[in-house]
């Protein structure tokens, strides 16, 4: 019994359908590959920019905690300068340098 009927069907549902499916999974899966690739880049640059942006960080912390026992002693300078250690200072000064390098004004600023 040898039918042509039903060659067509099968044809079509056993081999022409199950390509097309596999051509549309195929299709999506490389789609999403490549979307998740793009993601993937774009996160990896903002995470390396980021890794920059800490390793700067940390150098300039270390630079500010080398220089720490320095800022302070300035700090605590400005903070007890008062008239007498500024003239104290001038006079040091003074007989440090000679000529133009330091003048005195009639004005008494302070």
């Amino acid at each position: 019994m040898n039918n042509d009927y039903y060659k067509q069907p099968v044809a079509v549902f056993g081999i022409v359908l199950p390509m097309l499916v596999i051509v549309i999974l195929l299709g999506v899966a490389l789609y999403m590959n490549s979307s998740v690739s793009g993601e993937y880049e774009i996160k990896k640059k903002k995470y390396d920019q980021s890794q920059l942006a800490m390793r700067q960080t940390m150098e300039l912390q270390g630079k500010v905690k080398k220089n720490e026992k320095l800022l302070a002693e300035w700090d605590r300078m400005m903070r007890s300068e008062t008239r007498g250690s500024f003239l104290e200072h001038w006079k040091q000064a003074e007989k440090k340098f000679s000529g133009k390098e330091l003048t005195k004004t009639s004005h008494n600023w302070l």
